[in-house]
């Protein structure tokens, strides 16, 4: 089914922006409003239906916009083949996918379009956001997972560098791809439920990255969130669990084996993913005694990290995260504030 087919049918523009949307119409008003407030003009909105069964089709017959077109599928095809269809077929130089339960800022595709008409070699743009709650109440301001200080055009091999290192470094709530980069790059089932980390490092291959330091989203974070996954939603985001933990290994290892005929330091880059793997490892273990972290429990969560990975108990982090729970709470913050003080050669003499 097809609404505004006079949009559909016009001469295809600068940019086209898709929701695929799914039983969230409770959201998805307030996704189509930040698309159609936006500063920059050409573009075209699509709603892509994957066949929902709640007032999705009700919500988007409030607007009455040229601009925007709603279509829908009669039966559900899942997430990566309802992605995979616009990657494929779209017309348009860039294309924005938007989450449905999610925001734009009014100036999101101006700063997006512009970095990437700026770098003709770069294949998509990412910046930052701000984290909301269920209601919508800011979290998180300006948040981001780059691991860069400032605005950064990361040539496609040292996006993957940082990618093994450090696993999601990217908002896709903030991506503005360039369609000539994805129209034969698309999702790769295997990599579900990260399918973002493999689609992202596979376009690198070919393409430079744009990462922009600017707030250019507002991401929600739910129980329902496509994003929550095989991870604990907090009130600070999400913790990934040890299941999505050892997916980000998987896809980086498949693409190392798929692609590392492509790379140089492969070998490295192998290490590399182990010691990201490690890390979250102990990071979840973190989470998963906090805020008690009494030593049963931290060794019990320690004991199944190292099951998973042995090299688990040669990692710094791993005693020091026992240590502090044999100390306490306390005991811990007292210790860490006396490492913060000053020295007397540190001390700023009055003047």
């Amino acid at each position: 089914m097809v609404k505004n087919p006079t949009a559909q049918n016009a001469p295809a523009p600068r940019v086209a922006v898709v929701i695929p949307t799914y039983n969230r119409a409770r959201w998805l008003g307030g996704a189509i409003e930040s698309i159609l407030a936006q500063t920059y003009k050409d573009f075209r909105l699509v709603v892509s239906d994957n066949a929902s069964t709640d007032d999705t089709a009700a919500v988007v017959a409030r607007f009455d916009d040229p601009r925007l077109t709603y279509v829908r599928r009669a039966t559900n095809c899942g997430l990566n083949e309802h992605y995979n269809g616009w990657f494929a077929n779209v017309e348009a130089d860039y294309l924005y996918m938007v989450p449905d339960d999610d925001r734009l800022t009014p100036d999101a595709l101006a700063v997006t379009v512009a970095a990437l008409e700026a770098n003709p070699r770069a294949a998509m743009i990412h910046a930052q956001v701000d984290v909301v709650d269920e209601a919508g109440e800011v979290i998180a301001a300006e948040h981001h997972m780059s691991g860069l200080d400032s605005n950064t055009v990361e040539r496609g091999t040292d996006f993957i560098r940082r990618s093994m290192q450090m696993s999601y470094r990217v908002h896709a709530t903030t991506v503005l791809l360039r369609t000539e980069a994805v129209r034969s790059v698309l999702l790769d089932e295997r990599d579900y439920p990260v399918t973002d980390l493999g689609h992202f490092m596979r376009i690198a291959l070919d393409w430079d990255v744009v990462f922009r330091k600017q707030t250019i989203a507002r991401y929600r974070i739910h129980d329902g969130a496509y994003s929550a996954g095989a991870a604990q939603v907090t009130d600070g985001g999400y913790i990934q669990g040890t299941e999505r933990i050892e997916k980000f290994l998987e896809v980086k290892l498949r693409f190392l084996d798929e692609h590392g005929d492509r790379l140089t330091g492969v070998p490295a880059l192998r290490r590399e993913a182990h010691r990201a793997f490690r890390r979250e490892l102990i990071e979840h273990a973190a989470h998963a005694t906090f805020p008690a972290r009494r030593p049963a429990p931290t060794a019990r969560v320690l004991r199944a990290c190292a099951r998973r990975d042995a090299a688990v108990v040669f990692e710094p982090t791993a005693w020091r995260l026992l240590a502090g729970s044999l100390l306490g709470a306390r005991a811990t913050t007292a210790i860490k504030r006396a490492l913060r003080r000053p020295t007397p050669t540190e001390v700023t003499p009055a003047s």
